[in-house]
């Protein structure tokens, strides 16, 4: 009898800590945060790796072709102020601007095809559109390549140095790219990176493989 009465003493203990537990254990909502134009912006400058599996989640495909765009407008600035410079008409600009989102925005839906391609072939599971969203997105970084364009030339650093800086904002669009490949394919880091490897060494070979086909046409 003294037994039972302890093992059910024990078995209240038991439950009341189990309880008490559960009080003080805080409770992990998850992140139901809408993105907007100004959240996915600071994110993917402050807080990638979570900024992107919203994105991943949401898959915000307006946002990503506004943000390509106003990315490819910055990138065409030296043309475009030489050009007004110059007082040409605006006829040129208008056209600049046009080809250089259009070749954006092809450019990058052909590459997240691609990379969704070789992904799936090592066994991803995310779609096209989250990807092309995160990828989109992450291109706001080239906002500031006039920032380090200037400070390149503005420091007067050695060669290797002053090509690095210059180049630094390429380099920062990588990273978040295999951050986007990762969270949309439920990758690890390893098969990110061989999925981002495979996708281009295809390419080249594809277009090596059609440049010796287009010389042998007219050689042989």
């Amino acid at each position: 009898m003294e037994n039972k009465r302890q093992e059910e003493v024990d078995f209240k203990k038991k439950i009341s800590r189990n309880q008490i537990a559960k009080k003080l254990t805080p409770v992990k909502k998850n992140d139901r945060r809408e993105l907007n134009f100004f959240t996915a912006l600071y994110g993917i400058l402050f807080e990638p790796v979570k900024t992107i599996k919203l994105i991943v989640k949401q898959e915000p495909v307006g946002l990503a072709l506004l943000v390509i765009i106003l990315s490819s407008l910055v990138m065409l600035y030296p043309p475009m102020l030489e050009l007004v410079s110059l007082f040409t008409s605006f006829t040129p600009v208008l056209l600049a601007s046009i080809l250089a989102l259009f070749f954006s925005i092809t450019g990058l839906l052909f590459g997240s095809f691609l990379l969704v391609l070789f992904a799936r072939l090592l066994g991803g599971e995310g779609d096209f559109f989250s990807l092309f969203s995160a990828a989109g997105i992450s291109q706001f970084v080239y906002i500031f390549t006039p920032v380090f364009i200037f400070a390149a030339n503005s420091l007067q650093l050695s060669g290797f140095a002053n090509q690095f800086l210059s180049n630094l904002i390429y380099y920062w669009y990588l990273v978040l790219l295999i951050i986007s490949l990762k969270e949309s394919q439920n990758f690890s880091l390893p098969r990110a990176i061989l999925t981002l490897a495979a996708t281009v060494g295809g390419v080249i070979l594809i277009l090596a493989l059609v440049g010796v086909s287009i010389l042998g046409i007219f050689f042989v």
